[in-house]
């Protein structure tokens, strides 16, 4: 949570800083009024940072750890400790309202956004399932009546450049608005391939978007918006542990990997006032298409690669309708949701003649994996509060939905040369139901302080293993958890620091956590323990009336097994940590940006000099890669720096990420009798150029 200078611009240099406005609870709500624990980044906040992407913005938020690695698609992305590795995600990703059912979207490049609330905890009552660790909501900025434009263009260290646009104003004076954006990106590999003397994980990516806004009259809008993005890139620079300690960024492959991956997006919203309150609708349509082939064993030798093709296409709705702002004590809001998904996959895993020879009962040919997946769901939601006086408010929730989910999976075999073996076939369908209650109480003593207390479930849908692993493996059941929650949100100074604190415990059931199949070595999910989180979190923001911003984030978190006994060999992980959850995650970074230093004539408008400079540090502390706690990362730290010069019309922007070139890894697993390892990312420095009007 910090404030930026689109904040500053709206208040008083003497006076306090203009409220942050939010829809974290799916109205309106200033940051400081909103009984939750939410980290929030305006526009103004990403461009003073440089953040395109979620994973630079999760470094800055308490207790959130996000692991991306291989492909732009995979990202391990865990709050409070909850998280997933290859199950459904457990933390909701919606933009503009429409929620992306795919774990593969989560990694998307940010074109023309308004703001990022990042709400922590379980979200089951306002957004539902796959909601436990919590929700990110991205708003993208509304074309209005003013003609703006921006272009912007980076050049950096491994090859980097890229080129960004976004045009926006009226069609139809205050009726129709119209907005463009786009962006293409290239850069060289992080990481070289010795053995074929060329980078494993170089990019290239085009990303696109157009929106229209109608307003017929003042207490209705329409937008109807369509996205696209098409990359083409290397992918998987693995190795393994005791080799990336010696040869950072280095690996010894026999075969170049590709990911191809093209989305498109279709959303549409229609908000406005009715007699029976303020309603709202929400129709969200993705297609999503990823084709990967990569080595996967990893070595020069020629022995397995993998071959991937994923299609997945999403339909989601929401009708919402909310009591009126101003409607007095009682403020209530009632929904209805609706999703289906469609997912087709296929796996081909090529092993070579040498394979064959190395591994005992190993066949030379292909093992081919494919299904078809289809899910929908529905829910039914409400949430009303009710404040019997100005300090007090009262608030409860109910959620109630069903999901359905309905696969068709076949493995087989094609030798060499011989015909194709069944290996196996799998036609289930699976159907669940879930009822997700919470209960809080504000209290406002004063202007400037507000706690609150809360207890929210959190769900995550069941499913099916799509591997080849025993009957009763087949599927699994859906994972439960209880978050309660003690939090403060405070305002000092005249407005110009805010001190935001919270508590919280989480028991999550019905553990969703993967294991290994002894007979085929694939992994699988199993409903095998419990487990415990409890930690504390903490953000403050100050803003002096001289430029000076500071703003700090730290969380501290212990999550642990309560229950859980691996089933193929009996360990008892009791008491061991869980994946993935950092003792501590912290952030400080302080910025100024200076008075007038200088005036000149831009296209014949006068033009303001300004400096702008910005050091920020991120760090995270030990955690665990692996359930029996043998495979530990150590704690690191980054630093970001960043200097400029700043106009009304022109900015040059000078920046470095990892300026020491700090080492860590991205991610860690045990692999074929050893450790692979995947490099976290090294130094980049650049310059950047924006030009507005």
């Amino acid at each position: 949570m910090d404030l930026p200078r689109d904040l500053l611009a709206q208040a008083d240099s003497e006076t306090e800083m203009a409220p942050l406005v939010v829809s974290a609870d799916k109205r309106d709500t200033e940051l400081q009024e909103l009984p939750s624990a939410v980290s929030v980044f305006t526009a103004g906040m990403l461009e003073d940072s440089g953040a395109d992407r979620m994973l630079q913005i999760s470094k800055r938020v308490p207790n959130m750890f996000v692991s991306s690695w291989g492909t732009r698609g995979i990202s391990y992305v865990f709050m409070r400790g909850i998280g997933a590795v290859n199950n459904s995600p457990a933390v909701g990703f919606y933009v503009d309202g429409v929620d992306y059912l795919d774990s593969r979207l989560f990694d998307l490049d940010f074109l023309d956004i308004e703001r990022v609330e990042v709400l922590r905890g379980p979200q089951g009552t306002l957004y539902g399932r796959n909601t436990m660790g919590g929700v990110v909501n991205i708003v993208t900025r509304k074309p209005d009546g003013e003609f703006r434009g921006r272009l912007e263009a980076t050049a950096g260290s491994h090859g980097l450049a890229e080129g960004k646009a976004a045009f926006s104003g009226p069609l139809v004076q205050d009726k129709l608005f119209v907005g463009f954006t786009g962006r293409v990106m290239q850069r060289d590999g992080y990481s070289y391939n010795e053995f074929l003397s060329r980078d494993v994980d170089d990019r290239r990516d085009f990303s696109g978007s157009v929106k229209l806004r109608w307003t017929p009259a003042d207490t209705w809008e329409f937008v109807l918006s369509a996205d696209r993005e098409e990359l083409d890139d290397g992918v998987y620079p693995m190795t393994f542990r005791d080799d990336l300690m010696k040869y950072p960024h280095t690996v010894w492959m026999d075969h170049e990997g590709r990911d191809r991956r093209d989305q498109t997006g279709v959303t549409f919203s229609a908000r406005g006032s009715t007699p029976a309150g303020d309603l709202t609708y929400v129709l969200g349509w993705r297609r999503y298409h990823d084709r990967v082939d990569n080595d996967q064993d990893f070595r020069q030798l020629p022995l397995l690669v993998a071959r991937e093709d994923m299609d997945s296409r999403a339909l989601t709705q929401e009708l919402r309708l909310s009591s009126p702002d101003g409607s007095g004590p009682f403020k209530w809001l009632v929904g209805l949701y609706h999703y289906r998904q469609k997912k087709r996959h296929r796996l081909d895993m090529e092993y070579s003649a040498l394979a064959a020879a190395m591994v005992p009962q190993a066949m030379q040919g292909t093992s081919v994996e494919r299904y078809d997946l289809a899910d929908d769901g529905f829910a039914a939601f409400g949430q009303a509060s009710w404040s019997p006086s100005e300090a007090w408010e009262l608030t409860a929730g109910l959620r109630y939905g069903r999901d359905r989910s309905r696969i068709d999976f076949r493995s087989d075999f094609h030798p060499d040369g011989n015909p194709a073996m069944s290996v196996k076939r799998l036609r289930a369908e699976y159907s669940e139901g879930m009822l997700l209650p919470k209960f809080q109480i504000a209290f406002r003593p004063s202007e400037n302080v507000m706690a609150y207390v809360s207890a929210t479930k959190g769900y995550r849908a069941g499913g099916f293993n799509t591997t080849n692993v025993a009957q009763e493996y087949e599927s699994f059941r859906p994972e439960e958890s209880w978050n309660y929650e003690l939090g403060v949100k405070t305002t000092w100074l005249g407005g110009r620091l805010y001190a935001n604190a919270a508590l919280f415990l989480i028991d999550l059931k019905n553990q969703q956590v993967t294991q290994i199949d002894p007979d085929t070595t694939e992994t699988y999910l199993k409903n095998a323990g419990r487990s415990r989180s409890t930690g504390a979190e903490l953000e403050l923001n100050y803003v002096s009336p001289f430029g000076l911003n500071v703003e700090a984030a730290f969380g501290v978190l212990h999550s642990e097994y309560r229950e859980f006994r691996e089933p193929t060999s009996g360990a008892d992980y009791s008491g061991k940590r869980t994946v993935l959850a950092p003792a501590w995650t912290g952030s400080l970074a302080v910025q100024y940006r200076s008075p007038e230093i200088a005036s000149f004539s831009l296209f014949g408008k006068p033009q303001a000099l300004k400096l702008f400079a910005r050091a920020e540090w991120q760090a995270v502390g030990p955690f665990y890669w692996d359930d029996p706690n043998t495979l530990r990362e150590d704690t690191y730290g980054i630093v970001n720096l960043r200097l400029g010069l700043e106009s009304d019309s022109l900015d040059v922007v000078v920046w470095a990420e990892n300026v020491f070139n700090e080492r860590y890894e991205s991610v860690v697993f045990p692999f074929m009798g050893t450790t692979a390892a995947h490099p976290g990312d090294p130094r980049v420095v650049g310059v950047t150029m924006k030009m507005k009007f």
